[in-house]
């Protein structure tokens, strides 16, 4: 990989000096979009009272206040690294403080509350994890129910970002049940509606996010009312209102840059630019794009690079411009390896772990004390009755619970046959489609090895004897069907690998695989000329590992989307494999069959893999191959 981006550092400096282009202070686009800014530095500035408050404090205590009155000057503008700075510098002033305030859990709860949020703004979702866990561990040392609530939503949130959207509608669901916050209950509404979009189903979702937007807007909640908005927007747009979502869009922008709400700022140029760019005006995309691109930078919110990067890509991708779209591709794997060096996994997981057993230990707890009343309730009544009936109605108790236990048992066996029998009906039919074609095409060579190698070499023969006599009609025409002989055995090799039609056979592939019906398959190729006259063997190993990686994805990675792009550039195939399924840890699992075939025929071909993965964050492969020029003498 570091031979690909240092072949290739010249392309990022042009992809860099573009975006330049926009660094510039209050530089705007005007047009059909409406203004835009992108800021050459951060355009809040912190007050120079708050600041010069800060740095004279000389006490932990009153560094405390001071970094804690920056926090909340720079929390609603989405100022993430300010926010972090100072909560951090809250954290160590009360270390400092001797002997511990009586509140030091309290405030500690609060600190881990304020990252745990900023980090979740920024992406950074294993960070943001580790200090919801830590933070509930500390609200139930005290005994906050309110602030118990409150972290337990924005777990959820991480859990939805997550897409762990069962553990997510879990908590969601317990909340709307037990709080009596109005405002958290719409907080909730506004993410559930964000999950039913997800999910397709838009009817649901407009009414949970219009009941909260109508809210918001009532208790003059800005922000929330601007984010509601935001997500309407979406509904709007999945609707095919496009109208209708633009002008959300842009008047989510305008508020929001009066009120310096730049990460929402962010947002909505993001949405306007991918609208610009569905609508093909790629010069308005382009520098909507590139604007919101630099703002991310600026607020170093790194998730919200990695989207402008993409969408970045898939423009230059439609204008041609291929060489800044794969340094754009490298750019977006740079931030999405930042991204995953930036994650605390080990110890988060360590405490994600003690908080669901902690649950499932007050689960336990609370269905032993209902259990505790109810054989209390029984011993009280059953007091009353005979000596005699005792027995009978121990008996019958204990035979209703074995009932019970044994309908449960044969639900669950019911449920897990039916689950075995789809994943061996979706193996069976995987194995036997590629039977099915690898079959065909060893039957194909076959035969043409047998014309060209026993009915070529006797006409061949038979000519050499031929022109010795000097019957040359006789020559002529053996001559005639040795060539006709030979091209026929041309014409058997498989016609799915001829010069004309390869990524259209790849792409026919691509659109007849069906994943269980949930699963969009997206191709791309690039200079489709220069790919349909690559070697006929390299066109049939390029076949095979997208055949390979599309069975694998059907097994293991749960997907709803798949993309695959095939470019040639500098004498050398790319090969980008990428579906936002379940993911896994590269480090913790042991390569499969499938893997080990494809090292194998990358090795036969002097390739390359890269493997990018992350469990809940789907998987990129990368797959570099020389193009040699190669005769097939026949």
């Amino acid at each position: 990989m570091n031979s690909i981006v240092s072949s290739h550092f010249s392309k990022l400096l042009v992809v860099a000096a573009n975006l330049l282009l926009y660094l510039v202070p209050a530089s705007h686009v005007n047009g059909q979009q409406g203004l835009y800014t992108a800021y050459g530095s951060y355009p809040v500035k912190t007050p120079d009272t708050l600041l010069a408050t800060y740095q004279n404090a000389k006490r932990p205590q009153d560094r405390l206040r001071a970094a804690e009155q920056l926090v909340t000057f720079h929390q609603p503008y989405g100022a993430s690294d300010s926010v972090i700075y100072y909560a951090k510098a809250m954290e160590a002033a009360l270390s400092e403080i001797t002997p511990p305030p009586p509140d030091r859990d309290h405030q500690l709860m609060h600190i881990n509350h304020i990252l745990a949020e900023t980090f979740q703004k920024k992406g950074l979702y294993y960070e943001a994890l580790g200090n919801y866990l830590n933070a509930i561990q500390l609200a139930e040392k005290t005994r906050e129910r309110t602030a118990i609530d409150s972290l337990e939503f924005g777990l959820a949130n991480v859990y939805s970002l997550r897409g762990q959207t069962a553990n997510a509608l879990d908590i969601y669901q317990t909340l709307v049940r037990t709080s009596n916050n109005p405002y958290l209950v719409h907080q909730i509404r506004k993410e559930l509606g964000k999950i039913y979009l997800a999910q397709q189903k838009a009817g649901a979702a407009k009414n949970e996010l219009d009941t909260a937007y109508h809210y918001f807007l009532k208790e003059s909640r800005p922000k929330e009312t601007l984010e509601s908005q935001l997500y309407l927007g979406d509904i709007a747009l999945v609707e095919n209102r496009e109208d209708e979502a633009f002008d959300r869009y842009n008047d989510v922008k305008d508020k929001a840059y009066k009120h310096q709400f730049i990460d929402l700022y962010v947002m909505a140029g993001q949405r306007i630019g991918d609208l610009l760019l569905h609508k093909k005006d790629y010069e308005g995309a382009q520098m909507m794009l590139g604007m919101t691109y630099t703002n991310a930078i600026q607020l170093e919110d790194l998730e919200s690079q990695q989207k402008a990067l993409r969408s970045l890509q898939s423009l230059y991708i439609q204008i041609r411009d291929y060489e800044n779209a794969y340094a754009i591709s490298t750019q977006y794997r740079m931030v999405s390896d930042e991204i995953t060096a930036l994650q605390n996994q080990r110890e988060v997981n360590e405490l994600e772990a003690k908080y669901q057993t902690a649950q499932k230990e007050k689960e336990l707890l609370k269905q032993q004390q209902e259990v505790e009343k109810q054989k209390s309730a029984k011993v009280f009544l059953l007091v009353g009755f005979l000596a005699v009936l005792i027995p009978l109605i121990a008996l019958m108790y204990v035979y209703y619970q074995k009932l019970q236990a044994q309908s449960a048992l044969n639900q669950s066996m019911e449920r897990l046959n039916k689950q075995r029998i789809t994943t061996l009906m979706k193996e069976n039919e995987l194995e036997l489609l590629k039977a099915n074609m690898d079959g065909q095409e060893a039957e194909r060579e076959r035969i043409a090895r047998e014309l060209h190698d026993s009915i070529g070499g006797n006409l061949a023969a038979i000519k050499l004897q031929l022109s010795s006599s000097g019957s040359l009609h006789i020559v002529r025409q053996v001559d005639d069907t040795y060539q006709q002989v030979r091209d026929l055995a041309h014409h058997l090799i498989p016609p799915k690998f001829s010069k004309d039609d390869f990524t259209e056979l790849i792409a026919q592939y691509l659109k007849n695989f069906d994943i269980s019906g949930k699963t969009t398959v997206s191709f791309q190729a690039f200079q489709k000329d220069t790919l349909n006259t690559i070697p006929s063997d390299l066109k049939v190993e390029i076949y095979k590992i997208i055949q390979e990686l599309m069975t694998n994805t059907a097994k293991h990675a749960d997907a709803s989307r798949v993309e695959v792009q095939i470019m040639v550039l500098d004498n050398e195939l790319q090969l980008i494999f990428e579906d936002n399924g379940k993911g896994f840890s590269a480090d913790e699992t042991t390569p499969g069959i499938g893997l080990r075939n494809l090292h194998d025929r990358l090795q036969r071909c002097q390739g390359t893999l890269e493997l990018n993965t992350t469990p809940g964050r789907g998987t990129v492969i990368d797959i570099t191959l020389p193009i040699k020029t190669q005769q097939h003498v026949v």
